[in-house]
């Protein structure tokens, strides 16, 4: 089954008996690196602190897709709210209605699948 969720207006697809959320991240946070003083990891991606706070709770992987491109990225929810609690990689994003918290993770430790349409991607959903 899947449920189509809402965090702070940003949709999500939720593979319920998966576990999974796939999500898309409109672009990289390209200064992450140097903000957060990461060895060797300039880029990285900011999630929606609510978005990481369910899949924790539901136990849920992650399935991410960055800006219009059709690669998708893997990672367990609970290692980017480990590293970004551990580190302290937030970030506030104002926007005309609210603060939404955003938990920053560095985008070289994502796992990479490969494009679209593609069996492994597939086999996941």
């Amino acid at each position: 089954m899947r449920e189509i969720l809402t965090f702070e207006g940003q949709e999500v697809e939720y593979f319920v008996e998966k576990k999974i959320l796939k999500l898309n991240i409109k672009e990289p946070f390209h200064s992450a690196g140097n903000q957060y003083h990461w060895n060797g990891d300039p880029e990285g991606i900011g999630i929606n602190e609510k978005i990481i706070k369910f899949a924790s709770k539901q136990d849920a992987n992650l399935l991410i897709t960055i800006g219009e491109e059709r690669v998708y990225y893997w990672i367990e929810a609970w290692i980017v709210e480990s590293f970004s609690e551990n580190t302290k990689s937030f970030y506030k994003k104002k926007t005309d209605k609210s603060t939404i918290n955003l938990y920053v993770f560095p985008f070289s430790r994502l796992n990479c699948l490969h494009t679209e349409p593609n069996q492994e991607v597939q086999a996941v959903l």
